[in-house]
């Protein structure tokens, strides 16, 4: 069972090194001017999806590998998974979301490359993540980038759960990556 959760944990860091590498090579693509490129955009779209379909693939597989207490778990964190893709298909509505994280992709698209904000210092160092909302900002879907940022929430709570369920059970690894 402890080869099951390091293969898991293993495969999880790689997923998102996977990403971090396609908001890299879009951050160095938004430099040279290529914001624009649809194909470009469509490796970070390619990468994302690739991350979801991970994340939903191995959690769909966890009922199978554990008790009542564990399918318990397992029920509640989906629920709590499906009302929070609910509600990241809402429009963005609070301060931080629409001024930094929604704002300087938005300056980037219009511009069709990684440019200067001189009125945000944080812009000199955009953050990788941003790179990754930047294509759906472009295209005008702005409620996309809590559905990625959901996404790294739960690539996050599912290393939880391969370390805690190698360390200790798969019961303590769901209940690590619900409370997540």
């Amino acid at each position: 069972m402890e080869e099951r959760f390091s293969v898991l944990l293993l495969r999880t860091v790689l997923v998102g090194c996977l990403l971090g590498i396609s908001a890299t090579v879009y951050f160095l693509f938004g430099l040279a001017g290529y914001v624009h490129s649809f194909w470009v955009n469509t490796s970070v779209v390619a990468a994302l999806a690739f991350g979801a379909l991970f994340f939903f693939a191995k959690f769909f597989t966890i009922p199978g590998h554990t008790n009542w207490l564990g399918r318990f778990l397992w029920a509640a964190t989906l629920i709590l998974i499906v009302t929070q893709i609910a509600l990241g298909l809402l429009p963005p509505t609070s301060r931080d979301e629409l001024t930094h994280h929604l704002a300087i992709p938005k300056l980037y698209a219009n511009a069709g490359r990684i440019i200067e904000v001189p009125i945000a210092p944080y812009a000199y160092y955009p953050m990788l993540l941003d790179m990754l909302y930047t294509p759906w900002v472009y295209w005008g879907y702005d409620f996309v980038p809590k559905l990625i940022h959901a996404l790294f929430a739960a690539l996050t709570g599912l290393l939880l759960f391969a370390y805690l369920g190698r360390r200790l059970n798969t019961v303590y690894g769901l209940l690590g990556l619900s409370l997540y």
